[in-house]
Order: structure tokens, then sequence, then C-alpha cells
């Protein structure tokens, strides 16, 4: 008798222990999505490479304003207002020599050529007025021509200068519509090459 109830008991505890598994066991439901919660498309807008590489011709740096590259104008103003200043002080060192070279050869006395170069306070040379006065021609012609050098050196590096930010609004325009996913991730693996049995390697891939 006792066996038999025993029996029973531990039947119906295996039974009440199925039951209670199956209501504590998760149901999965499906909640409907938050339409306030749904990010729209980022649409970007497309821009006209002709359009920025005119505005950039006819006034360097506005090119990158349109394309809304604004960190990018300074830079234009400012590579413009260093190679002005750099073609003034050429400029004004190269008339500076010229006028040497002229006190030279008036010949005569050397002291208007010394007070020239006192009244510059040595601005466009490190050599005192004495100093080029007793110098030959030839010496100071060599010092004429290496400031002119210097001086078509800064209009060569303007005109450059000049086109390459035409070309790079041109280049930010035609780029306008390209996005890159926040998905992008940079995945390492290992690769095999077939025709070198013994030889192993990295391979890289983007995705995105």
């Amino acid at each position: 008798m006792r066996k038999l109830i025993t029996s029973y008991f531990l039947f119906f505890s295996f039974l009440g222990a199925c039951i209670a598994q199956k209501d504590s066991l998760p149901i999965n439901t499906i909640e409907p999505e938050d339409s306030n919660n749904i990010k729209s498309p980022k649409v970007l807008k497309e821009k006209s490479p002709l359009k920025a590489s005119l505005l950039s011709t006819f006034m360097p740096g506005t090119g990158q304003i349109y394309n809304r590259k604004y960190w990018k104008a300074p830079i234009v103003w400012g590579g413009f207002a260093r190679l002005i200043w750099m073609y003034d002080f050429y400029s004004k060192k190269d008339n500076f020599y010229k006028q040497i070279l002229i006190y030279k050869d008036r010949g005569g006395s050397d002291q208007p050529l010394i007070d020239y170069v006192e009244n510059t306070n040595n601005e466009f040379s490190q050599f005192s007025g004495t100093q080029l006065a007793a110098m030959k021609i030839g010496t100071v012609s060599g010092y004429s021509e290496d400031v002119r050098k210097r001086k078509q050196q800064v209009i060569i590096g303007s005109a450059v200068f000049y086109l390459f930010q035409i070309v790079d609004a041109s280049v930010d325009a035609h780029f306008s519509t390209f996005d890159v996913s926040d998905d992008l991730t940079l995945r390492i693996q290992p690769a095999q090459f077939p025709l070198l049995p013994n030889a192993n390697g990295l391979k890289l891939s983007f995705n995105f």
C-alpha cells in the first residue's frame, strides 16, 4: 500500500513539475514597431560640379562653401593671402637689388647707395649698405637673379594652388551623393595563395 501511495505521489509530483516548467517558458511576442522610432533615410542633395567649379574660378573658396565644406574655405583664403604676401615681398626685394645695381652702374660715391640701404632698415638684405657698396656688380646681380627666381616660383605656386582649389570643389561636388553606411566594418582574415602553398598572409575586407 505504501509503495502504491509513493508511486502516485512521485507521478503527480513529476506531472506538476512538468506543468510548472511549461508555464514558466518565455513567450515571444511580436510588438508593433513604434513609428516614432523609425529613422527616415538620409537624403543627400546632389551638387553640380560645373557650378562648384565656376564659383571657385571667379571667387576662390566659394565652391567649397557651395559643397558645404565650410572648413576648407578659410584654408583657401589663407593660402592665397600667404601667396600674395610672398609675391609682394619678393617684388619689393627684386626692386631693391635693381636699385642697388643702378647705383653701382652710375659709379662715383657710394654714399647714395649706403643711404638707400639704411633707409630700408635692412628689410630686404642681410648685408649693410657698406658691405653692398663693396660688392662687385656680378655678386649683386647673382642675388638679384635669385630673388627673381623666387618671385617666379611664387607665381607658379599661386597658379597651381588656384587650379587645385577648383579641382577640389569639382571633385567634392561629384561625390556629394556618396554616402558610407554606419555599418562600415573591417575584417581581417587569413589568406592562402593557391600558387604558393607554403605562403600565408592576411586579407583585409571592407563591408558597408
